[in-house]
């Protein structure tokens, strides 16, 4: 108990008492010592370091998906978690912030009959991607009415607030926390998109997945302009290199259209002109890498990510890549209330072009087991003088616009 070093007399009297000290009170000061060592450990990464990590991002991955294949294969015909053939465990978020600053309470907005945000989950829940879905918002009112659509809420209060608000990847970050953790990859996709597609959240999560580029992140979507969205100007342009990978990100227009029209010669010499460049526009579809999100979240802000606004540039800047994916989209966006009759006005005809290739497949099923029965009744024996009943297909409409079904027709009735 600091007895010797009370009587030793070549120590000075400090000395003696700080070693008196040391060994008298050594569990806080063990306890300091650690703190200090964890805090050193812990401290912020600095981007040079956070370069050097990305080859340890790429392994981790890839380790990752060898176990979830040998687990798909063990499992047979199912997925790793017996829902899926994929081999990503991955996370679907719907973004659904109630004022971005521009037009509030946008998710709530009714987009033929639905709310916007719950087109958006719908489309994500069809996805065969997708190991689980939730809406992140930060207003009950949201909370509310996703209940009634037996959907998974997030409420984010704090981490919304301040700069960054309505983040996809802060978003993304909060939900991957709040259902545990353990993603392989987290897909963000705008409840400003009602008209999203399942299949282009399928592509995004694909593509990402069967990239062998270690230094890609992310992944995202791309859709062609025309003339109308190119004079509206609602989404973040992008242009990209042969591989498809993503070089730069605007809210400007990219390329810049200097001539608009070019002259050339077909093949009898005779002067033609024809469009000049290739415009695409961001789609409201993120898939993330869950080791680089949570890596994004400790990233300051970048140059040009201040000056486009646009968080996918501190991507590009910090020497990453992103995928992207083109597809053949055409739907608007909601960034106004003067936007949701446009919306509308696309999604009808949508609805009615799907109405009008069900119809067309129905009518071949019907012809098909019409003709089939027929060719059945004249190959029987002459002792039977019915067919049997067989199904057919009556192409009434009921009053919610579908098809029903009627049974119990036999080919006799038929004819």
């Amino acid at each position: 108990h600091g007895a010797p070093f009370r009587h030793n007399a070549m120590l000075p009297p400090p000395v003696r008492a700080l070693l008196a000290a040391l060994v008298t009170k050594w569990r806080p000061v063990l306890s300091l010592a650690a703190g200090a060592l964890a805090f050193t450990v812990t401290d912020k990464v600095s981007s040079t370091e956070r370069d050097s990590r990305s080859p340890v991002v790429a392994q981790r991955r890839r380790a990752r998906r060898l176990k979830r294949r040998a687990r798909a294969l063990n499992a047979g015909s199912k997925g790793a978690r017996g829902t899926k053939k994929s081999k990503s465990y991955a996370l679907g978020v719907i973004v659904a912030v109630y004022d971005d600053g521009v037009f509030a309470g946008k998710p709530l907005a009714i987009v033929h009959g639905k709310p916007a945000f719950a087109r958006a989950y719908e489309a994500a829940k069809k996805s065969t991607a997708l190991d689980r879905v939730v809406v992140v918002t930060d207003d009950y009112r949201i909370s509310e009415v996703a209940r009634q659509f037996n959907a998974e809420v997030v409420m984010i209060t704090e981490e919304m607030n301040g700069e960054g608000r309505g983040s996809a990847s802060r978003a993304a970050a909060c939900a991957a926390r709040a259902t545990g953790g353990g993603w392989d990859a987290v897909c963000a996709v705008g409840a400003d998109e009602p008209m999203i597609e399942t299949e282009v959240i399928d592509a995004c999560i694909m593509e990402l997945e069967n990239n062998g580029d270690e230094w890609c992140v992310m992944s995202t979507a791309l859709a062609a302009m025309d003339e109308e969205e190119i004079a509206r100007d609602s989404r973040p342009k992008c242009v990209f290199d042969v591989n498809g990978f993503a070089l730069y990100f605007s809210g400007s227009l990219i390329p810049a259209r200097m001539d608009e029209r070019k002259q050339t010669l077909d093949a009898n010499g005779v002067s033609v002109r024809e469009s000049v460049g290739n415009y695409w526009h961001q789609l409201g579809v993120t898939v993330y890498d869950a080791d680089y999100l949570r890596m994004l979240q400790a990233s300051d802000p970048t140059p040009l990510q201040r000056q486009e606004n646009l968080e996918m540039l501190n991507t590009l800047e910090n020497g990453y890549k992103i995928k992207v994916v083109t597809v053949d989209y055409v739907a608007p966006k909601i960034c106004v209330p003067e936007d949701i009759p446009r919306v509308e006005a696309v999604l009808a005809k949508r609805i009615e072009e799907k109405r009008t290739v069900k119809n067309a497949t129905l009518r071949r099923r019907g012809s098909m087991r019409g003709s089939a029965s027929a060719l059945a009744s004249l190959t029987d024996s002459p002792k039977k003088e019915k067919s049997a009943p067989v199904r057919t297909i009556d192409l009434a409409t009921d009053a919610d616009g579908e098809y029903s079904a009627s049974e119990n027709h036999t080919a006799s009735e038929r004819d």
